[in-house]
């Protein structure tokens, strides 16, 4: 028997069971079921064949010749059948179906797993199809509608006319554009009195905005003072001569001589 060789050889080269499981990731059970031909406690013909075909090249033995005597013991006897004089015959029908001998890279091979395969009837998997078909036509029928109908009326609808979009075009015009025109300065002049005061020399100043004092002191040389109204601003200096103003932006020059006390009035227009 194969498993007779396989331990003898086992033996001869004073391996045990456990050191065959670690060389060939076979396990222990399995190999002792080999040797001692209990291969009804193996997980099935191929796999048997597989570890037969490993253990033997693992012992250095011709692993596809232990397989083929494997298959020699473990087949069946064939068939009698009876020829036309009477005489019984074996069958030269083949009664070994030759299958595929897995093998084990450094894994121990377990129970195998049994995958099932549900089998859908050919006429169902038409109907199905024939149905999905049917489904992505009116589908495809229901959107080609709304887009060429519905949905087109309302991108009419929404469209702006000509004379809108002249409309919009002409509220659109660029800040700058805008900006250009006489009434768009005086706009802009009208909306608040900036002043400033810039100092080349001491000078004793008041300044009045819109009715109450902002400002009264002496300023220094190189000291510029802002000031902002709605209405009117009124300064006066006690050094003219040593104050220049700027008013929204445009100087005014020298407020007049040194030593000169001037008032000045600057209104909003």
């Amino acid at each position: 028997m194969v498993g007779d060789l396989l331990r003898v050889e086992r033996e001869r080269q004073k391996l045990s069971v456990k050191d065959i499981e670690h060389g060939t990731s076979i396990r222990a059970v399995y190999i002792e079921a080999i040797e001692n031909g209990n291969y009804d406690k193996l997980p099935g013909n191929v796999y048997t064949k597989g570890f037969i075909k490993n253990y033997g090249n693992f012992l250095k033995l011709d692993g596809e010749a232990l397989v083929r005597q494997f298959v020699d013991e473990v087949a069946p006897p064939p068939p009698i059948v009876p020829t036309a004089d009477g005489q019984s015959a074996p069958s030269t029908a083949e009664s070994v179906i030759s299958e595929p001998v897995p093998t084990v890279n450094n894994k121990k091979m377990e129970e195998p797993e049994i995958k099932i395969k549900h089998n859908t009837g050919g006429s169902n998997g038409s109907g199905l199809l024939v149905a999905a078909v049917i489904l992505i036509a009116a589908i495809a029928g229901g959107l080609w509608y709304y887009f060429t109908n519905i949905e087109g009326k309302e991108i009419a609808q929404n469209m702006p006319s000509p004379m809108q979009s002249q409309q919009v075009s002409s509220s659109n015009a660029t800040p700058a554009a805008s900006a250009s025109t006489p009434d768009s300065a005086q706009s802009s002049n009208l909306s608040e009195l900036n002043l400033q005061a810039k100092f080349n020399d001491r000078c004793w100043t008041k300044v009045v905005v819109d009715g109450r004092i902002a400002y009264e002191g002496t300023a220094e040389a190189g000291q510029t003072l802002t000031w902002k109204a709605t209405d009117r601003i009124i300064v006066t200096a006690g050094n003219a001569g040593a104050v220049e103003f700027i008013e929204n932006g445009s100087n005014l020059g020298i407020a007049g001589g040194i030593g000169d006390v001037v008032e000045k009035t600057f209104i909003r227009r």
